[in-house]
This record gives structure tokens, sequence and C-alpha cells, in this order.
């Protein structure tokens, strides 16, 4: 099997990925739809949880090399790429690169600044609002919220020499990032930050 040099550890699962298949033969995968679709089906299983959770696939045209898909994936959870890659080269005959970027907004960016034709998974978040003052506003008021609740949780912990009570233990909460922040906004349709801690304060 062919590797590539600049491949992230394939011993770490991640839930995001920036996909490249060099040198594409568009008689196998015609439109970026259908090479889509088979990444998602090699990322798509019956036995765990994990699933493609939203996706965007871009064709570039390199004068000298050819066409090159490349595709930003984010699962639902964690995942290790190898065995999807080799499924891939199985059922397909192509070898694809997983490359390194800090999570799916970034790898989203660099599929999108060289395609305006960029094709979009079903219910695909807007994802021009990252990083819009909306969103920075949001995102500040829900880690303000977030550590006046760490805060809150530090003084009502009992000294040692207390007879600690029998209360189950308190599950950590999640750290959001900034496209979770962003989907999260998109799909409750927030304008503002009071919609925006009606609706957390709902949750």
């Amino acid at each position: 099997m062919a590797e590539f040099k600049d491949e992230i550890n394939c011993a770490k699962p991640r839930r995001s990925y920036l996909i490249t298949y060099s040198q594409a033969d568009l008689n196998k995968f015609p439109t970026r739809q259908s090479f889509a679709a088979a990444v998602c089906e090699v990322f798509t299983s019956e036995r765990s949880k994990f699933r493609p959770q939203h996706w965007a696939c871009c064709l570039e045209n390199h004068a000298d090399e050819g066409f090159h898909y490349h595709m930003a994936l984010k699962l639902t959870s964690p995942k290790k790429w190898l065995e999807c890659k080799r499924a891939l080269q199985r059922k397909h005959g192509v070898v694809v690169n997983f490359s390194d970027h800090d999570g799916y907004y970034t790898a989203y960016r660099y599929i999108s600044k060289s395609d305006e034709n960029v094709y979009h998974s079903p219910n695909h978040p807007n994802l021009d609002k990252v990083g819009s003052p909306k969103t920075k506003n949001c995102q500040r008021t829900y880690r303000q919220r977030h550590a006046n609740r760490q805060a809150a949780t530090l003084t009502t912990t009992p000294q040692h020499d207390e007879e600690p009570e029998s209360n189950p233990p308190t599950k950590k909460m999640k750290k959001l990032s900034n496209i979770d922040v962003s989907e999260f906004i998109h799909r409750h349709d927030i304008r503002d930050q009071t919609s925006f801690l009606a609706v957390a304060n709902a949750q």
C-alpha cells in the first residue's frame, strides 16, 4: 500500500479528518458527491455508534498533476483512519491521504479556498458564522457560565475532615470547541446573547 510521509498518526482516533485523493481517476469518481459517498461508506459501521456527522468535498484542478479531491469529514465520535483507508483501496483501488489539520473548521477552510462549488452534506452548518462577533460573544458567555459552574462546584466540595455526602459523582462538563458553539447557534437559530442564555439554561 502506498503511504504518504505527512500522514497523521494512525494509532490516534479522531473526530475530524482532511482526506485527499491525488491524481483522481474521474472514471471511478466523476463527481464530488460520488467520492464523498465512498468515503462515508467506509466510515459508517453497523457495529458501533460512529458515523459521518457532516462533511464537505472539493475538486482541485492542478495543471501539472491532474485533479485532486479534498474532503473535510467530521464523525459523531472518534475513529481511527487506517482501516478506512485500506477499505477504500480494497473496494475502489484508490489510495487516499489523511493529513493533519486542527479540527473540522480548519480542514473545511482549507478545501473551500480553491473551489467555488464545494459539495456539502445535508444539514451542513454554516461555518461562515464562525469567527463572527455574534459567535464570539456567545462563546465568551458559554465559557463564563462554565467557569462559574466549576467555581460553584469547588466551593461546595466538603473538606477532608468533614463527612462527605453519598452523592453520585458529578459528570464532567464537556468543553465545547468553536465549531460546537457555532453549530449550537445555527441549530437553535440564536440571534443574540439573551436568546443564547435562554436556550442554554433550558438544556
